[in-house]
């Protein structure tokens, strides 16, 4: 888990949330009032709040407004002494991101779908990485306009689109890449915005060296090749899904 928690007031603005997370490298604050704990603000609360209506390409509203107008009141709580396994299916069942962990009733730490990486790299985990890999959903093209991309994810309801160019991966564009590129005109190409921060590995590479590269170079996923051509991708959640199954 990742410890200290890190914490944020209600009234604190959505702006200050999303500056903490980067500056803590964390994907969550826990909200808190004295000694209570309100609830949770992910980074993806901060994006659906600063990016504007997708039609436009500045975020002209939600910066100001208060954490608490935007944080998850029902956390999901595991006990620090749990297994990360069970924590694991825990998260995927809740279709949360990350979990609180606790003892006697007080958050001591957050576990994130990015910590069952690390786990899978120190339990050493053999499966070969075609195993547990995702087909691949959803491409544009490097050249296609930044407002474009956003429309088409929001249609798909989906949030991360891996960028090509002619047969070959270049980038990808998620929640991150989308709260980065809020400031950036709508016509502008999708390059400008996406990430370059992913790994390509062959199929038959074993799990845990896969997650001992995806920790140490902090990449956003992993692309999978068989003989030479994408064969999925492996996301935090792939990892995660895979530690679940131990439960």
């Amino acid at each position: 888990m990742t410890a200290p928690v890190r914490t944020i007031g209600p009234d604190d603005s959505l702006a200050v949330a999303g500056e903490l997370l980067g500056g803590y490298g964390v994907s969550s604050l826990l909200v808190v009032e004295g000694d209570r704990t309100l609830g949770v603000v992910t980074r993806t609360d901060v994006i659906d709040e600063m990016v504007d209506d997708l039609g436009t390409p500045l975020p002209v509203r939600g910066g100001e407004a208060p954490v608490a107008s935007r944080m998850t009141r029902n956390l999901i709580r595991v006990g620090a002494a749990s297994s990360i396994f069970t924590a694991c299916r825990t998260m995927l069942e809740a279709e949360v991101h990350q979990v609180v962990a606790t003892e006697a009733d007080r958050p001591v730490g957050v576990l994130s779908r990015s910590d069952a990486v690390a786990a899978a790299r120190d339990l050493r985990l053999d499966d070969p990485l075609a195993e547990c890999a995702t087909r691949i959903a959803f491409t544009v093209t490097a050249e296609q306009p930044i407002g474009e991309v956003r429309r088409l994810l929001g249609r798909a309801e989906i949030g991360t689109a891996l960028v090509v160019d002619g047969n070959f991966a270049v980038g990808v564009f998620g929640p991150r890449e989308q709260l980065g590129a809020r400031d950036l005109a709508p016509d502008r190409p999708i390059e400008w915005a996406m990430s370059s921060a992913f790994l390509v590995l062959p199929a038959r590479l074993p799990i845990h060296r896969a997650a001992a590269q995806f920790v140490a170079t902090r990449a956003a996923f992993v692309l999978v090749q068989r003989d030479g051509l994408p064969a999925g991708v492996l996301t935090a959640t792939d990892f995660c899904r895979r530690l679940a199954r131990l439960a």
